[in-house]
Protein backbone atom coordinates (compact mmCIF):
# COMPACT_ATOMS: atom_id res chain seq x y z
CA UNK A 1 0.00 0.00 0.00
CA UNK A 2 1.44 3.79 -1.08
CA UNK A 3 0.40 6.58 0.53
CA UNK A 4 1.19 10.55 1.17
CA UNK A 5 1.89 12.07 4.68
CA UNK A 6 1.34 16.34 4.79
CA UNK A 7 2.25 18.37 7.49
CA UNK A 8 3.36 21.80 8.08
CA UNK A 9 3.83 22.30 4.30
CA UNK A 10 6.30 19.47 3.75
CA UNK A 11 4.72 16.02 2.66
CA UNK A 12 6.80 12.66 2.21
CA UNK A 13 5.76 9.30 0.65
CA UNK A 14 5.26 6.13 2.04
CA UNK A 15 4.67 2.22 1.23
CA UNK A 16 3.15 -0.09 4.01
CA UNK A 17 3.91 -4.04 4.12
CA UNK A 18 2.45 -6.28 6.32
CA UNK A 19 -0.43 -5.32 9.06
CA UNK A 20 -0.61 -5.47 12.72
CA UNK A 21 0.02 -2.86 15.59
CA UNK A 22 3.62 -4.04 15.69
CA UNK A 23 5.42 -1.21 13.89
CA UNK A 24 8.36 -0.56 12.17
CA UNK A 25 9.73 2.81 10.39
CA UNK A 26 12.02 2.04 7.73
CA UNK A 27 14.11 4.88 6.21
CA UNK A 28 16.28 4.03 3.21
CA UNK A 29 19.70 4.89 1.72
CA UNK A 30 20.50 7.71 -0.90
CA UNK A 31 19.56 6.81 -4.59
CA UNK A 32 17.04 3.86 -3.09
CA UNK A 33 14.04 4.00 -2.36
CA UNK A 34 11.21 2.36 0.22
CA UNK A 35 10.53 -0.60 -2.02
CA UNK A 36 14.20 -1.45 -0.74
CA UNK A 37 12.70 -2.88 2.54
CA UNK A 38 10.62 -5.89 0.48
CA UNK A 39 13.88 -7.78 0.93
CA UNK A 40 13.04 -7.81 4.58
CA UNK A 41 9.52 -9.52 3.97
CA UNK A 42 10.31 -13.03 5.18
CA UNK A 43 11.14 -11.67 8.58
CA UNK A 44 7.51 -10.16 9.08
CA UNK A 45 5.43 -11.84 10.95
CA UNK A 46 1.46 -11.69 11.37
CA UNK A 47 0.77 -8.49 13.25
CA UNK A 48 3.90 -6.82 12.04
CA UNK A 49 4.05 -4.12 9.67
CA UNK A 50 6.95 -1.84 8.30
CA UNK A 51 5.99 1.79 7.12
CA UNK A 52 8.96 2.68 4.48
CA UNK A 53 9.38 6.67 3.63
CA UNK A 54 10.96 8.09 0.81
CA UNK A 55 13.35 10.31 1.88
CA UNK A 56 13.46 14.05 -0.05
CA UNK A 57 14.37 13.33 -3.10
CA UNK A 58 13.22 10.25 -3.47
CA UNK A 59 10.04 8.67 -4.71
CA UNK A 60 7.31 11.93 -4.31
CA UNK A 61 8.68 13.20 -1.54
CA UNK A 62 9.68 16.64 -2.22
CA UNK A 63 10.76 19.34 0.28
CA UNK A 64 10.41 22.89 -1.29
CA UNK A 65 13.48 24.07 -3.62
CA UNK A 66 12.98 27.61 -2.73
CA UNK A 67 14.23 26.54 1.01
CA UNK A 68 17.42 24.86 -0.13
CA UNK A 69 19.46 27.99 0.77
CA UNK A 70 17.85 29.59 2.94
CA UNK A 71 16.11 27.18 5.65
CA UNK A 72 16.94 23.63 5.03
CA UNK A 73 15.05 20.61 6.76
CA UNK A 74 15.12 20.98 11.17
CA UNK A 75 14.68 18.70 13.11
CA UNK A 76 11.25 19.85 15.16
CA UNK A 77 9.55 20.08 11.79
CA UNK A 78 10.53 16.32 11.24
CA UNK A 79 9.35 15.49 14.27
CA UNK A 80 5.93 16.61 13.76
CA UNK A 81 5.89 15.08 10.39
CA UNK A 82 6.79 12.08 12.11
CA UNK A 83 4.05 12.45 14.64
CA UNK A 84 1.54 12.82 11.87
CA UNK A 85 2.12 9.58 10.25
CA UNK A 86 1.92 7.97 13.40
CA UNK A 87 -1.22 9.50 14.07
CA UNK A 88 -2.77 8.89 11.00
CA UNK A 89 -1.77 4.88 11.27
CA UNK A 90 -2.56 5.00 14.72
CA UNK A 91 0.72 4.37 16.04
CA UNK A 92 1.52 4.57 19.82
CA UNK A 93 4.88 2.74 19.98
CA UNK A 94 7.27 1.89 17.00
CA UNK A 95 10.93 0.70 16.35
CA UNK A 96 13.06 2.13 13.72
CA UNK A 97 15.34 0.66 10.86
CA UNK A 98 17.63 2.92 8.61
CA UNK A 99 20.51 2.17 5.93
CA UNK A 100 22.71 3.94 5.47
CA UNK A 101 21.64 7.58 5.08
CA UNK A 102 18.64 6.16 6.66
CA UNK A 103 20.20 5.40 9.35
CA UNK A 104 20.79 9.14 10.33
CA UNK A 105 17.43 9.87 9.44
CA UNK A 106 16.64 7.36 12.11
CA UNK A 107 18.78 8.51 14.77
CA UNK A 108 17.63 11.63 14.58
CA UNK A 109 13.99 10.77 14.94
CA UNK A 110 15.10 8.52 18.21
CA UNK A 111 16.10 11.35 19.16
CA UNK A 112 13.31 13.15 19.74
CA UNK A 113 10.73 10.93 20.43
CA UNK A 114 12.77 8.17 22.23
CA UNK A 115 9.85 7.36 25.05
CA UNK A 116 8.25 5.89 22.08
CA UNK A 117 10.64 3.91 20.27
CA UNK A 118 11.27 -0.02 21.21
CA UNK A 119 14.52 -0.49 19.17
CA UNK A 120 16.28 0.66 16.76
CA UNK A 121 18.20 -1.39 13.97
CA UNK A 122 20.59 0.50 11.85
CA UNK A 123 22.91 -0.46 8.87
CA UNK A 124 25.39 1.06 8.21
CA UNK A 125 23.95 4.60 9.57
CA UNK A 126 25.28 7.86 8.25
CA UNK A 127 26.10 10.33 11.05
CA UNK A 128 28.35 8.81 13.00
CA UNK A 129 30.60 11.02 12.27
CA UNK A 130 30.86 14.58 10.55
CA UNK A 131 32.46 14.41 6.87
CA UNK A 132 34.56 17.42 6.41
CA UNK A 133 33.45 17.75 2.29
CA UNK A 134 30.00 17.09 3.20
CA UNK A 135 29.82 20.37 5.67
CA UNK A 136 32.13 22.31 3.04
CA UNK A 137 29.88 21.68 0.02
CA UNK A 138 26.43 22.14 1.72
CA UNK A 139 27.58 24.65 4.39
CA UNK A 140 29.42 27.02 2.64
CA UNK A 141 28.55 29.24 -0.20
CA UNK A 142 32.01 28.10 -1.49
CA UNK A 143 31.71 24.76 -1.64
CA UNK A 144 27.91 25.37 -3.07
CA UNK A 145 29.40 27.22 -5.71
CA UNK A 146 31.57 24.26 -6.46
CA UNK A 147 29.50 21.62 -6.51
CA UNK A 148 26.95 23.89 -9.22
CA UNK A 149 30.31 23.59 -11.10
CA UNK A 150 30.58 19.88 -11.33
CA UNK A 151 26.84 19.23 -11.48
CA UNK A 152 27.50 21.42 -14.92
CA UNK A 153 31.31 20.08 -16.03
CA UNK A 154 31.98 16.61 -14.02
CA UNK A 155 34.64 15.91 -15.59
CA UNK A 156 37.73 17.79 -14.21
CA UNK A 157 36.22 15.89 -10.84
CA UNK A 158 36.77 12.37 -12.71
CA UNK A 159 40.11 12.96 -14.03
CA UNK A 160 41.09 14.20 -10.04
CA UNK A 161 39.42 11.03 -8.66
CA UNK A 162 41.29 8.84 -11.15
CA UNK A 163 44.78 10.51 -10.55
CA UNK A 164 44.07 9.93 -6.71
CA UNK A 165 43.25 6.24 -7.29
CA UNK A 166 46.48 5.50 -9.37
CA UNK A 167 48.58 7.23 -6.47
CA UNK A 168 46.39 5.33 -3.67
CA UNK A 169 44.81 8.25 -1.78
CA UNK A 170 41.01 6.89 -3.23
CA UNK A 171 40.32 3.22 -2.97
CA UNK A 172 38.82 1.42 -5.76
CA UNK A 173 35.20 1.46 -3.36
CA UNK A 174 35.29 5.33 -3.03
CA UNK A 175 36.29 5.82 -6.73
CA UNK A 176 33.72 3.19 -7.97
CA UNK A 177 31.58 5.38 -5.34
CA UNK A 178 31.86 8.50 -7.11
CA UNK A 179 31.24 7.34 -10.28
CA UNK A 180 27.86 5.36 -9.85
CA UNK A 181 26.62 8.27 -8.03
CA UNK A 182 27.89 11.31 -10.04
CA UNK A 183 27.59 9.57 -13.65
CA UNK A 184 24.67 11.71 -14.70
CA UNK A 185 24.00 15.46 -14.07
CA UNK A 186 20.49 14.03 -12.89
CA UNK A 187 22.55 11.93 -9.83
CA UNK A 188 24.55 14.93 -9.19
CA UNK A 189 21.57 17.69 -8.93
CA UNK A 190 19.86 14.82 -6.21
CA UNK A 191 23.14 14.27 -4.41
CA UNK A 192 23.24 18.28 -4.28
CA UNK A 193 19.28 18.65 -3.77
CA UNK A 194 19.64 16.16 -0.72
CA UNK A 195 22.87 17.22 0.57
CA UNK A 196 21.12 20.59 1.03
CA UNK A 197 17.48 19.14 2.55
CA UNK A 198 19.57 17.35 5.11
CA UNK A 199 22.40 19.54 6.52
CA UNK A 200 20.87 20.04 9.56
CA UNK A 201 19.49 16.66 10.51
CA UNK A 202 22.35 15.52 12.57
CA UNK A 203 22.65 13.80 15.64
CA UNK A 204 23.85 14.95 18.85
CA UNK A 205 25.68 11.33 19.45
CA UNK A 206 25.96 12.39 22.92
CA UNK A 207 22.25 13.60 23.27
CA UNK A 208 21.17 10.67 22.17
CA UNK A 209 23.27 8.05 23.65
CA UNK A 210 21.60 9.43 27.03
CA UNK A 211 18.43 8.81 25.12
CA UNK A 212 19.10 5.44 24.76
CA UNK A 213 20.73 4.72 27.76
CA UNK A 214 18.02 6.27 29.78
CA UNK A 215 15.10 4.16 27.82
CA UNK A 216 17.05 1.13 27.63
CA UNK A 217 16.19 0.11 23.89
CA UNK A 218 18.19 -1.92 22.42
CA UNK A 219 19.94 -0.71 19.09
CA UNK A 220 21.81 -3.19 16.71
CA UNK A 221 24.32 -2.00 14.37
CA UNK A 222 25.26 -4.21 11.42
CA UNK A 223 28.52 -3.28 9.16
CA UNK A 224 29.74 -4.51 6.41
CA UNK A 225 33.63 -5.97 6.61
CA UNK A 226 34.84 -4.37 3.66
CA UNK A 227 32.96 -1.21 4.07
CA UNK A 228 34.82 1.71 2.80
CA UNK A 229 32.05 4.24 2.46
CA UNK A 230 31.23 3.89 6.22
CA UNK A 231 33.61 1.53 8.37
CA UNK A 232 32.55 -0.42 11.22
CA UNK A 233 34.70 1.07 13.59
CA UNK A 234 32.44 4.62 13.89
CA UNK A 235 30.26 1.87 14.53
CA UNK A 236 32.07 0.32 17.18
CA UNK A 237 32.99 3.68 18.59
CA UNK A 238 29.32 4.88 19.11
CA UNK A 239 27.98 1.32 20.67
CA UNK A 240 30.37 2.07 23.58
CA UNK A 241 28.57 5.30 24.40
CA UNK A 242 25.53 2.95 24.56
CA UNK A 243 26.91 0.60 26.84
CA UNK A 244 24.77 -2.55 27.18
CA UNK A 245 22.19 -1.83 24.82
CA UNK A 246 24.64 -0.85 22.20
CA UNK A 247 25.18 -4.15 20.11
CA UNK A 248 27.59 -4.46 17.17
CA UNK A 249 27.47 -7.20 14.29
CA UNK A 250 29.57 -7.60 10.88
CA UNK A 251 28.62 -9.57 7.70
CA UNK A 252 30.73 -10.29 4.78
CA UNK A 253 30.00 -7.31 2.62
CA UNK A 254 30.84 -3.34 1.71
CA UNK A 255 27.93 -0.80 2.10
CA UNK A 256 25.33 -2.22 -0.32
CA UNK A 257 23.52 -4.06 2.67
CA UNK A 258 20.04 -4.26 1.69
CA UNK A 259 20.48 -8.36 0.65
CA UNK A 260 19.79 -11.70 1.58
CA UNK A 261 22.92 -12.18 3.52
CA UNK A 262 22.23 -9.37 5.67
CA UNK A 263 18.75 -10.71 6.19
CA UNK A 264 19.86 -13.91 6.98
CA UNK A 265 22.39 -12.80 9.66
CA UNK A 266 19.71 -10.15 11.17
CA UNK A 267 17.31 -13.40 11.34
CA UNK A 268 19.68 -16.14 13.04
CA UNK A 269 20.78 -13.43 15.43
CA UNK A 270 17.52 -12.45 16.39
CA UNK A 271 17.97 -8.84 15.55
CA UNK A 272 14.32 -8.29 13.66
CA UNK A 273 12.85 -9.28 17.41
CA UNK A 274 15.83 -7.94 19.60
CA UNK A 275 15.31 -9.09 22.99
CA UNK A 276 17.03 -6.52 25.72
CA UNK A 277 20.46 -7.50 26.24
CA UNK A 278 21.81 -9.47 29.24
CA UNK A 279 25.31 -8.86 28.84
CA UNK A 280 27.59 -5.87 27.57
CA UNK A 281 28.52 -4.71 24.08
CA UNK A 282 28.17 -7.80 22.46
CA UNK A 283 29.66 -8.27 18.86
CA UNK A 284 28.76 -10.54 16.20
CA UNK A 285 30.88 -11.10 13.25
CA UNK A 286 29.69 -13.39 10.21
CA UNK A 287 32.14 -14.86 7.72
Amino acid sequence: MEGMITHGGLSVEYRVYGDGPVTWLCFHGFGRTAADFEVFLPLLSRGERMICIHLFGHGRSVFPADRLLRDPLRQEEWRFLVLALLQEWKVDRFSLLGYSMGGRVAMVTCLSLADRVDRMLLLAPDGLKRNRLYMFASGTAAGRALYRSIIRNPAWLFRAARVLNRIGLLSDKLYRFVHVHLDSREKREQVYYCWLTYRRMFPDLRMLAREIRRTGMPVHFLFGQYDSIIPLRLGQRFARMLGRVGMIHAVALGHRLMDPVSIKHIAECGLWISPLPTGGGAATYSE
